[in-house]
Order: C-alpha cells, then structure tokens, then sequence
C-alpha cells in the first residue's frame, strides 16, 4: 500500500492535470489502515512501532495527495475550468469540489477583480484614460452613458477621458504610466 499510494502522490505532483485514481482508492487504504492497528502482543514491539510509523507515514501522504488534488481543482475553478476539473474526482471527492467550484464561479461573477471587462473599442480608446483607483468608489456613470463600479483600491480601469481626470483631481485615482490626462 504504501508503493502504491508513494506512486500516486508522484504522479500527481508531477502533473498539472488532476490524476485519475481507481474507484475504490480511499477506501483500500482506509481498510488497510484499520487492519494494520489492532493491538500487538508484547513480543512484537518492533512491529507494533514500525506499523505504527507507517501509519503515520501513509496518513501523511494522503493528506498531501488529498491537499494537492484540492490546490488543483482551485486553480480548475479560477480559470473557468472546474467543470471540467470534477469529472476527474473521485466520489467522495464530487462533492466539497462541487462546492468549491460554485463558491468559486460565484465569487468571481461578483469579484470585480474577476469580471472580464470588455477592451474599448479602437474608436473609444483615445478619449479613454487607463487609471488605478486610490479610494473606494460607489458606482459612478461615465460621460459616455456606462456603469463603472463599484470601484476599490487598487482596481484598474479605463474611463472616458472627462470622468478620469475629474477623479484623479479630486486624488480617488492616478493615471496609469504612459497614458497621459
């Protein structure tokens, strides 16, 4: 067992893609744990401590193997792919990384750090200014008739020229190096 779970914590550490395991995965190790604790007599110490190690040794690299499996179905979801991602797990697994997935997919429908925003049109790029926001802004209508925000410290984003250089004077923001107001 011990091999067998070594191999796959490698295989899995050395790809980016979560590992297809077999079915019954967790539940060998899991049956072999138990029937590797029971009670040893007093004339076998040694393999009483030495199976005792292993325990140890073995819960160890499932916590890795189950805490890298998890690092990956995060990175899946960040990117839009933990749909995808899911089909890879286990059952057992399917569950939390459902949840994990939704939460995911959710925060960043509302994330403003995760909306995709659109390019302005090569039309509209010259009367826009790139700017980093300073302080928290509410939702601001822009001179061309758009919705901007909520904006929070640190947001990046393109205004139309007249809003830009409203908000840099009043100092809610800067304009990014290279463009000018």
């Amino acid at each position: 067992m011990y091999e067998e779970l070594r191999k796959t914590l490698l295989r899995e550490l050395l790809s980016n893609q979560i590992q297809k395991l077999p079915e019954n995965f967790y539940q060998r190790i899991e049956k072999y744990l138990d029937s590797n604790t029971g009670s040893v007599d007093s004339e076998n110490k040694v393999l009483g401590k030495l199976l005792e190690r292993e325990k140890h040794v073995l819960l160890d690299m499932l916590a890795s193997l189950k805490r890298v499996r998890r690092e990956k179905l995060l990175r899946q979801a960040l990117v839009g792919r933990g749909l995808e991602a899911l089909n890879t797990l286990l059952e057992e697994e399917r569950e939390g990384g459902l949840e994990l997935v939704d939460m995911i997919s959710r925060w960043l429908e509302r994330s403003p750090q995760g909306r995709r925003v659109k390019s302005p049109s090569p039309k509209h790029r010259a009367d826009t200014i790139l700017l980093r926001i300073t302080k928290t802004l509410p939702q601001i209508v822009g001179a061309d008739l758009r919705v901007y925000g909520p904006l929070h410290q640190e947001d990046l984003v393109t205004l139309p020229r007249e809003n830009a250089e409203a908000l840099v004077q009043k100092g809610a923001a800067t304009t990014v190096k290279g463009e000018q107001s």
